[in-house]
């Protein structure tokens, strides 16, 4: 009866042998279920870890390709700017263009006048030491102005008065004269010779210098 009793306690757990050790099965049951719940709820939270790093990767990759969308698109428009800046530039410039005329002849305006006015300066301070301020110089310096002046020079070309210029003067200084500042002290001589001013500064080639002649009067330039 003793033996019958013990097993039909109500409230006696069921136990189990493991190992020589009496074990509660009940027990040992709720101790597994809990390890399973928590290996759950860690995969569920690995899960969720591993979801945001995905989302935060896809709008990090999402963002990269919408900066570089956006400087191609700059890049794009930079160019095109470019070239439409490059196309008008070039268009204006082809609109300005006009074909030079090379007059043949001083007596036909070849300087302007505020390039005889800029020669004016360069002359007072590097010529006129010793070709004197009114141009009429003074021994040994020869004078530029005058028929004197135009008989000498008269049948050659203003290539070769550039040329006398560029290299000889000033005495004291020969060649330290610019291109520029040889053409305006010309265009200053021309004016202070009565030779008329025309609308375009005298510049050009050193071939286009070489058809200007120079004559101690005017002649009609033969248009065929």
């Amino acid at each position: 009866m003793a033996r019958y009793a013990r097993f039909c306690e109500p409230n006696r757990p069921r136990v189990d042998r493991r190992g020589g050790h009496l074990v509660n099965r009940e027990s040992a049951y709720s101790n597994d279920s809990g390890r399973r719940g928590d290996s759950r709820s860690a995969i569920d939270a690995l899960s969720l870890v591993l979801g945001k790093r995905r989302n935060s990767l896809r709008l990090t990759r999402l963002s990269a390709a919408v900066v570089v969308a956006f400087a191609v698109g700059c890049v794009g428009r930079a160019s095109q700017d470019h070239a439409s800046s490059v196309v008008s530039r070039v268009v204006a410039e082809k609109a300005e263009v006009r074909p030079i005329v090379v007059k043949e002849n001083v007596w036909l305006g070849v300087y302007a006048n505020s390039q005889a006015d800029q020669g004016g300066a360069v002359y007072l301070a590097r010529c006129s030491t010793c070709h004197e301020e009114d141009l009429s110089g003074r021994h040994p310096a020869p004078p530029l102005v005058g028929r004197g002046f135009l008989s000498k020079w008269s049948g050659r070309t203003v290539r070769d008065l550039y040329g006398r210029i560029r290299t000889t003067m000033p005495t004291d200084a020969p060649g330290s004269l610019s291109r520029e500042e040889t053409l305006e002290i010309l265009a200053f001589i021309f004016r202070a010779n009565g030779l008329p001013s025309g609308t375009d500064a005298l510049a050009g080639s050193v071939a286009e210098l070489q058809r200007i002649k120079i004559t101690q009067h005017a002649q009609v330039q033969d248009d065929g």
